[in-house]
């Protein structure tokens, strides 16, 4: 089965196309198939907003493309064995074909994560797919491996902010995977505590909108025998006051009888939401001592017995400032709560960009400006260790790491 690496952008010219460029060179070097493809429509000549020149997506012979089929055709490039993928996007029916002369070829594909799927179906478990993509368009990216995130000037020339986003993108995407004893049988140790399948209580709603932190919590009190009247109302609502008791206090014969429950949480989830309705059910059940590993092996905070089990990352960037989630989940795990995905992506990293266009009124045109590379690098990374390269000041070194680690290409 073929992996899929997305290359997504955090903002307009933050070096995507260049990343996706260096990626498929190496990945060329290294005797690695490519299979390109886009969550709707990238690679034109000029931007549609700055009006400045963009790169440009070049294939080689013997790529395989899946675009529409009007951009296969105008292309300089050549293909062959071009097959209908079954799906259409807002350019027409999408094809795949594998180029038999190089040149410049405009991505188009779906919008929706159902088509993007059947799109990459179509990718030989031989090739590498790479998912072209943006955060304006995120939510396919549900179905990448691994994702490579590029960032920059354009987004923020403000070195902290850059950092900030990239801390809060590496908390989220580094949550560890659920997993259950139903999956993975006795390789759970007893006093790991993990809640079984048969205890998962799922909202397929998402977790965005204000008022659904109370439901939440309301449903999750009554699985583990607590009163609805100890949940505190919604600070989004204006229902009045309920008053706040003392969290109950249980017999050890009755903690020790209270089922663990796995609350899955597919869909949208905003930070501020997720973490009102975390703290409304910690509120109650502050009485209870189980704990949880912790996740360097060392001492843990006393456990309660819920699981937050979210979706996918990318579902956690759709809603809410992206920065609040390293307090939202740092503030959960405090609490004694473990917090999971059902699926996980790895995030190999951030591709930095020093490009900043700026509008001239004057001119009635944007002009291509930069700020200075090694110090902007310099500052972001004196404020994360995240890890992260500008591919043209330092070369692409770090990048063709990434993919090495992650299996995605062989060292040359």
């Amino acid at each position: 089965m073929s992996r899929t690496l997305g290359i997504a952008g955090t903002a307009k010219n933050t070096g995507k196309t260049t990343t996706l460029q260096a990626v498929v060179r190496f990945l060329r070097e290294s005797r690695s198939g490519v299979y390109l493809t886009s969550i709707g429509y990238d690679g034109e000549e000029v931007d549609t907003v700055t009006g400045l020149p963009k790169p440009k997506v070049v294939v080689e012979e013997g790529d395989m493309v899946a675009t529409a089929l009007s951009f296969l055709k105008s292309s300089p490039a050549r293909f062959t064995r071009l097959e209908y993928t079954g799906v259409d996007c807002a350019l027409g029916p999408v094809y795949s074909g594998v180029a038999t002369s190089p040149g410049r070829v405009v991505l188009a594909g779906p919008l929706s994560t159902k088509d993007v799927a059947t799109v990459l179906q179509g990718a030989p478990s031989d090739r590498v797919v790479l998912l072209d993509g943006a955060f304006s368009r995120l939510a396919p990216m549900v179905l990448a491996d691994a994702l490579i995130l590029a960032t920059g000037a354009s987004r923020s020339p403000d070195p902290r902010r850059i950092a900030a986003e990239m801390e809060a993108l590496s908390a989220v995407f580094g949550l560890p995977e659920h997993v259950s004893r139903a999956t993975h049988g006795n390789e759970v140790p007893e006093e790991e505590w993990i809640p079984k399948d048969s205890d998962l209580l799922t909202f397929s709603e998402g977790l965005y909108v204000g008022g659904q932190d109370l439901d939440v919590a309301v449903r999750i009190a009554g699985v583990l025998g607590v009163g609805p009247s100890r949940i505190a109302p919604s600070p989004f609502s204006s229902t009045g006051a309920v008053s706040r008791e003392t969290p109950c206090k249980r017999t050890p014969e009755k903690e020790e009888a209270r089922p663990a429950v796995a609350v899955q949480i597919d869909g949208v989830v905003n930070p501020t939401v997720f973490l009102s309705m975390a703290e409304k059910i910690g509120a109650v059940l502050t009485g209870n001592s189980r704990r949880f590993p912790s996740e360097n092996g060392g001492d843990s905070a006393p456990g309660l017995p819920v699981e937050f089990v979210l979706g996918h990352p990318v579902h956690l960037l759709l809603s809410g400032d992206i920065a609040e989630w390293v307090g939202a989940l740092e503030k959960t795990r405090s609490m004694g709560f473990r917090v999971s995905l059902k699926r996980r992506t790895d995030l190999l990293g951030f591709t930095v960009n020093p490009f900043r266009p700026e509008y001239d009124p004057i001119r009635n045109a944007y002009t291509a400006l930069y700020v200075d590379a090694g110090a902007y690098l310099k500052d972001i990374r004196s404020m994360t260790k995240v890890r992260c390269t500008d591919i043209v000041y330092e070369g692409t070194h770090a990048l063709e790491s990434w993919l090495v680690e992650e299996g995605l290409a062989g060292s040359i």
